[in-house]
């Protein structure tokens, strides 16, 4: 009996049998109307959905059309979101019970159905929830006619082509990026050819941010950076070795497209290892300093680009030369880490201070080096002191550059030569802005677009970024009404006294509102924070911020949005690596301003300034006390919990309760952190889209997770502890990236693949699969998955059927482009019938055939049909009656090959003409390494030999190629 019911019969029973009597009729009719309610549940459910889109529409019109000043608007517009937010939260929950309940229906299972169903007391709580939202909704109406708002009030912004096309490489040309500053360069490289009495000096280089401080301190880097020998032969010019700042420019007047700013990645090849002592040992075997980390070479790009064409002239200055960048609040143990690490091209995990100073010391010790350290914030002396200590190891004539906006920074350090960058002049910021805008011109501007010009770059306070990043707006416009309506957005804004750049906020409000809400996101990650193309994409997609568009995948569009804002200067290449991102500093402040009231930040477990209502929480962590996740139970309607570090975080044990609070999460990522396990509350986050637990101590998942139907992402790649994937992963229909990437040199395998991978036909990445004999666990489990990117089948010695092997078609999967085709146990007697049948596309980049038991190679390897392979790893585990012939490989750069037992010789080394790296390792009875010269490769500059015993001491090699043997004879030589 409803309790109201049953007070309106103790009423009438007391005497009172008129307040007995409208207390049953008010129950009554409110059991009527709920039970409406469930009736018509779907027919409600379209009218919300109905409104949500017209809620969407009219917030991505506000955006468009007006700059909001009004408090009021602001709060009503504010008011709208979280009616949105609310809304499509009860649709989603709507749309994924009905689809289970189906799912679960045609699967003939009861176990999603138990944990997720439209039962009739989830259809009343949402019937409520939809009236009050209702309700909610018409407050908000009421309160627009009180505001007077119109849909025509304000002018729609130009914000570009919906379809983005990018502009011809030339068109940013990085010549431009330091107009203007020939004074300063020349000043920073006399200052680092200079010999002073102080050992170690520093040279700073302080400015406001967005002035290009960095920018010049990556140009002058790059003057330093590493000329490797015979590379540089086309310009004459290009090679003077004393070239000061005005000829570094003239360099680029005569090499066209210019060059990328993002320092390449020298390899000093004499690097004096440090000492390690017992403690030391320790710390290595349990830290794993040896594991692969970002940082690699530059491989292609606009970087390799200068390099090939000869731009840097200095390679005997400094012996070596190091990039450090430094985020606001690191410690000197993160700063000695980032040093290591530039170094080694490994990741390091030691925590102890003394143990990283010591092996600094041991790297530096004797040898002169450029150390650049960007973005230097740390006021206290102690900082510096504890980071300089190893580095005066280092050989006279090493130098410190720094850059930082702070001038109290260097004041208590050795400095010398400080060079104060202020803004560009006013003709320089024209002639930056012309030359980006209108890249093909010949100079001459209509005399109506220079004037508006002029007063644009007049506002732009003589900073580089702010013009560079009007110039995406205009570039190739010519309609005067565009650059008037700049100018007179950029009076508005500074009349406001807005505190970002007037230029930025502009640039911000010229993206379309899908854009401009994932940019508004990017914010969860802190300043120079550095993240994925691909990972930031998916979180994209997982909070509904990508459109669709046709037939399109979402991915290719959350692409293109991406290479939209890098180009409209929104993200920068990492200066680590060419395959990570960051947000310039000013424009990590435009994002954190936008996003005001939709981010949580919680840094070392203290919440800093929490809005009402917030949708995504960034979390910073470097504590050893845990993650206070309780602090977040106040914020059920958080979409995203991102855990943003680099390094290994002590998160510790995630609570049993913390997914019961958080229930509407969309973007869970706890990635780079010591997390073990996860708690089975997990399968209550049923609007989950991406789950991040990259380079986490994972072992295996709760089954749990396999209740997560809307699950699009789960990321698992560098989790060397994992064992197993939840058994049931099949139900996740909608599952489109299974990420399970490792080091392929330090390869573990999954114990097993969970049973009927098959049934998940949206997948498009599987980055490994481990054969089984098992039913629905064979290799024929990937013959409808039309996954792409790298893949990796292990375990082919469970292959019984040869002819189950040509069931995983792997010829039609033409979106691989990385491949690896591994046996562990080094035994199979139908190794050669298996490996004949897995012959991969035509298109494949990257082929490892690894610990292979056959005889001979399959005959497919020796066709001359792989014309995009760039690189091939051979290696056995037994005899081997030959090398493989394979020839016509046009583009193929790297060959490795190993333990060949019985090969004496690598053939004919014909149709490899840009072959630059060959690697032999453990070829016992390899007495000649090829039959005929070497001259038909002419782009071969490196060759490695490992433990060939019976290979001559002298090669007959071409000169130019560096020759680098370790067979107990150990000889380093070029020849």
């Amino acid at each position: 009996m409803d309790r109201l019911e049953f007070l309106g019969k103790i009423a009438s029973f007391l005497g009172i049998p008129e307040l007995g009597r409208k207390l049953v009729e008010w129950a009554c009719s409110k059991v009527w109307t709920e039970v409406g309610l469930i009736r018509g549940l779907e027919g409600e459910v379209e009218k919300l959905r109905r409104t949500t889109r017209r809620i969407q529409h009219l917030l991505a019109d506000a955006e468009d059309r007006r700059n909001i000043e009004d408090e009021l608007v602001k709060r009503w517009l504010y008011e709208l979101k979280v009616v949105f937010f609310n809304a499509d939260d009860l649709l989603d929950r709507y749309q994924t019970l009905l689809q289970v309940s189906k799912l679960a229906k045609n699967k003939g299972t009861s176990s999603l159905k138990r944990k997720r169903s439209l039962s009739i007391s989830e259809r009343h709580s949402m019937g409520g929830e939809i009236v009050n939202l209702q309700e909610r909704l018409n407050e908000i109406d009421a309160s627009k006619k009180k505001l007077h708002l119109k849909p025509s009030d304000g002018k729609r912004r130009d914000q570009g082509p919906k379809d983005f096309v990018s502009p011809p490489a030339s068109a940013f040309c990085d010549k431009s990026s330091v107009v203007g500053r020939n004074e300063q360069l020349n000043s920073i490289v006399k200052a680092l050819k200079a010999e002073y009495e102080k050992h170690l000096p520093v040279i700073p280089i302080y400015g406001v941010p967005g002035v290009g401080k960095t920018t010049l301190a990556q140009f002058v880097f790059n003057y330093f950076a590493e000329n490797k020998k015979g590379r540089h032969s086309t310009n004459p010019k290009l090679l003077d070795k004393s070239m000061p700042g005005d000829d570094i420019n003239r360099c680029f007047e005569n090499n066209g497209e210019g060059t990328s700013l993002n320092p390449t990645f020298p390899r000093d090849g004499k690097e004096k290892r440090p000492v390690v002592d017992d403690h030391d040992k320790h710390q290595l075997e349990n830290n794993g300093e040896g594991t692969s980390f970002i940082p690699e070479p530059v491989q292609d790009g606009k970087g390799k680009k200068a390099m090939d064409q000869g731009v840097f002239g200095e390679d005997k200055h400094f012996e070596m030369k190091i990039w450090a960048s430094l985020p606001k609040g690191c410690d000197a143990i993160r700063a000695t880490k980032e040093i290591i690490e530039w170094i080694t091209k490994k990741k390091c995990n030691f925590s102890s201070l003394n143990i990283l100073q010591h092996h600094l010391k041991g790297h530096v010790e004797g040898k002169k080096f450029l150390l650049v350290l960007d973005n230097f914030w740390a006021e206290d002396s102690s900082f510096w002191d504890s980071l300089r200590l190893p580095l005066l190891a280092g050989a006279k004539g090493s130098k410190v550059l720094i850059t930082t906006r702070n001038e109290v920074v260097w004041r208590g350090m050795d400095t010398q030569d400080v060079i104060h960058l202020e803004g560009l002049e006013y003709d320089d910021c024209w002639k930056l802005l012309q030359d980006l805008a209108f890249p093909q011109s010949t100079g001459i501007v209509n005399e109506d677009l220079k004037e508006i010009g002029l007063e644009i770059v007049s506002r732009c306070q003589g900073s580089p970024l702010a013009t560079k990043s009007l110039s995406t707006i205009l570039y190739e416009k010519l309609d005067l009404e565009i650059w008037e309506s700049i100018r007179d957005e950029m009076w508005a804004l500074k009349e406001h006294g807005n505190e970002i750049l007037p230029s930025l906020m502009i640039s911000y409000h010229h993206l379309n509102f899908q854009m401009k809400q994932c940019f508004a996101y990017c914010s969860v990650f802190p300043n120079d924070y550095e993240f994925d193309k691909d990972e930031l994409v998916q979180m994209w997609i997982a909070e509904g911020l990508v459109e669709r568009n046709g037939m399109r995948r979402l991915e290719a569009i959350g692409s293109r949005y991406f290479d939209y804002l890098q180009w409209r200067l929104f993200f920068e290449t990492s200066s680590k690596s060419n395959h990570k991102y960051r947000m310039p500093s000013l424009i990590h402040d435009l994002a954190r301003v936008i996003s005001k009231n939709e981010l949580l930040i919680m840094k070392d477990n203290e919440l800093h300034d929490p809005p009402e209502e917030p949708r995504y929480a960034s979390l910073s962590h470097q504590k050893q006390d845990g993650v206070a996740f309780e602090k977040l139970h106040d914020y059920a309607r958080l979409r995203t919990l991102k855990l943003c570090t680099e390094f290994s975080a002590h998160v510790g044990q995630v609570p049993e309760d913390l997914f019961e609070k958080l229930k509407c999460l969309r973007v869970l990522d706890f990635s780079n952190s010591d997390i073990e396990k996860l708690p089975d509350s997990i399968g209550d986050l049923i609007h989950l889209r991406y789950l991040g637990l990259t380079a986490t101590r994972i072992k295996e998942l709760p089954e749990t997770v396999s209740c997560l139907y809307n699950l699009r992402t789960l990321e698992l790649s560098k989790c060397s502890n994992l064992l197993s994937l939840p058994k049931g992963i099949s139900n996740l229909v909608n599952l489109t990236h299974l990420g399970l990437r490792l080091d392929w040199n330090k390869f573990n395998d999954l114990n097993s693949m969970p049973p009927g991978i098959h049934h998940l036909t949206s997948l498009q990445t599987l980055s490994r699969f481990t054969v089984t004999t098992e039913v629905n666990c064979n290799i024929g489990e990937l013959r409808d998955l039309n996954i792409r990117g790298e893949l990796c089948i292990s375990k082919l010695e469970n292959i019984v059927d040869a002819d189950d092997a040509g069931t995983a078609n792997l010829m039609g999967k033409k979106y691989i482009d990385k491949m690896m085709l591994r046996w562990t146990d080094g035994t199979s007697s139908n190794a050669l019938a298996v490996i004949s049948k897995l012959r991969p596309h035509k298109n494949l980049k990257c082929l490892w055939i690894l610990n292979y038991p056959g005889r001979t190679f399959p005959m497919w390897l020796e066709e001359p049909s792989f014309s995009n392979l760039e690189t091939l790893r051979l290696s056995c585990s037994g005899e081997c009656e030959r090398f493989p012939s394979i020839t016509l490989l046009p583009r193929l750069k790297d060959l490795h090959v190993e333990r060949m037992k019985g090969v004496k010789s690598l053939g004919n080394m014909r149709g490899f003409p840009s072959l630059e790296t060959l690697t032999v390792e453990d070829m016992t009875d390899l007495d000649m390494l090829f039959e005929s010269d070497a001259s038909n490769m002419p782009k071969l500059r490196q060759i490695m030999i490992y433990r060939c015993p019976k290979l001559p001491n002298q090669l007959d090699l071409p000169p130019g190629i560096k020759l680098r043997r370790d067979d107990e004879t150990s000889t380093d030589s070029e020849i």
